[in-house]
């Protein structure tokens, strides 16, 4: 009787995970949303509308009166390629998020 054959099989498994780091300096005399004058964000994150792709994003943010600055780099992190970067006075950086203006409510 013959020995039985051996076949070596190697799958890869990769596991993508997104990890980030986020804080605020914030005065103590203030409440938490007007209190902040210093943010940050810094780490890997889902990219929308790219299920499974990942973002480097790195974004501060000083309020007026404390550097007045916004600062925002998205980088693709299988390519490296720069997807979006935005640095601004923070006074200038309208029409994004918070900062978006709400459309009329449409009648019927």
């Amino acid at each position: 009787m013959s020995e039985p054959k051996k076949h070596d099989l190697v799958i890869p498994v990769v596991s993508p995970q997104a990890v980030s780091t986020a804080g605020e300096a914030r005065r103590a005399v203030k409440n938490s949303r007007n209190g902040w004058f210093h943010r940050f964000l810094v780490g890997t994150v889902p990219q929308r509308g790219r299920p499974g792709k990942f973002a480097l994003v790195e974004k501060f943010m000083k309020r007026v009166g404390f550097g007045n600055w916004y600062s925002e780099k998205v980088t693709d992190t299988e390519t490296g390629e720069v997807i979006h970067e935005c640095n601004e006075p923070l006074d200038q950086h309208q029409g994004h998020g918070a900062a978006k203006s709400k459309s009329p409510p449409q009648s019927n």
